[in-house]
């Protein structure tokens, strides 16, 4: 985002410090104790993919490898992001992109 001509600088506000700011409210984190995202879906009828930094120590790996394996879905994929921690190294933003937009390619576009 940093580098793309695309985004103002009002952009990367938004989505850095507003977006936080909605996402991080008091409640949520008071909710975050007492929440068991293990046991809050079991089941999801559309495709899914994991795609998680290989040094993220917010959010272990083994937690989300565990909460992979025992969701159910059509299809699911896991991918590991081998430069990144809880953001995204800027290598593989660039492998992330490629590999969304393959799989977008095999949907059939709406009529």
């Amino acid at each position: 985002m940093l580098r793309s001509e695309t985004y103002t600088l009002a952009d990367m506000f938004n989505s850095f410090y507003k977006g936080f700011k909605l996402a991080y409210c008091q409640r949520f984190i008071e909710q975050l104790d007492h929440y068991h995202f293990m046991e809050s879906l079991e089941e999801i009828h559309l495709p899914v993919v994991f795609i998680h930094g290989v040094y993220d120590y917010q959010v272990h790996g083994s937690l989300v490898k565990q909460f992979y394996e025992k969701l159910r879905a059509p299809s699911k994929k896991m991918i590991w992001a081998s430069k990144s921690g809880h953001a995204f190294h800027p290598d593989d933003t660039a492998l992330n992109e490629q590999y969304l937009i393959q799989q977008l390619s095999y949907m059939e576009e709406p009529s």
